[in-house]
């Protein structure tokens, strides 16, 4: 240390100040920080700290849309389940027209003919109609509808067509054409669905 002293002062008073200076200048460009780097600092990790809190709402999003979904397929799954449940698996022609002629004999329909159309596969299920054509007078129709919802097997009316026979006499006896349509569930159809949304 004296030698460094020793050295300094063999130096001129303007030599000194001018070293002086320098190591001041060195000092303040290099070495000296006046918060300038700390205020960068913390504006950075602010950021940082935002852009996490940006991520964790849309991560929290995603978890209740997923959750939602989950909530969604389960309702559906359980409707399916219903559904298919209350539908047969096999449709024997005469046990359908056994039901339907119960179902107009206890609302006082007469049945004219019951034929069997074309049937089609939708999906899982097999839609099988049958062409009906009757003869009753309106508030009986209305009770055979009435039937048709009210019983467990899945029936629906299509292309419902009501005529008069008589229009100049009140309550005369109308002709009545519909399609009443049933359901079968295809079990097999389910599985290769089910084979193909798992692929």
């Amino acid at each position: 240390m004296n030698e460094y002293l020793l050295r300094l002062s063999g130096f001129s008073k303007t030599s000194v100040v001018f070293f002086s200076l320098i190591l001041g200048g060195a000092y303040f460009s290099f070495m000296y920080d006046d918060g300038t780097g700390f205020k960068t600092q913390i504006e950075q990790a602010r950021a940082d700290l935002e852009k996490e809190k940006e991520k964790e709402k849309e991560s929290d999003l995603a978890l209740k849309e997923i959750d939602l979904v989950k909530a969604s397929l389960e309702s559906l799954t359980q409707q399916f389940n219903l559904v298919s449940a209350r539908l047969p698996r096999e449709i024997q022609m005469a046990e359908v027209f056994k039901i339907i002629d119960g179902i107009a004999r206890k609302s006082e329909l007469s049945i004219k003919k019951m034929e069997p159309q074309t049937s089609r596969k939708e999906q899982v299920i097999e839609i099988v109609p049958i062409q009906i054509t009757a003869e009753g007078k309106y508030y009986e129709l209305i009770k055979f509808l009435h039937y048709v919802t009210s019983i467990e097997r899945i029936f629906r009316v299509q292309n419902l067509q009501v005529r008069a026979q008589d229009e100049a006499r009140m309550g005369a006896p109308v002709k009545i054409t519909l399609d009443l349509v049933s359901y079968r569930f295809l079990p097999s159809e389910v599985t290769s669905t089910q084979q193909g949304v798992t692929q």
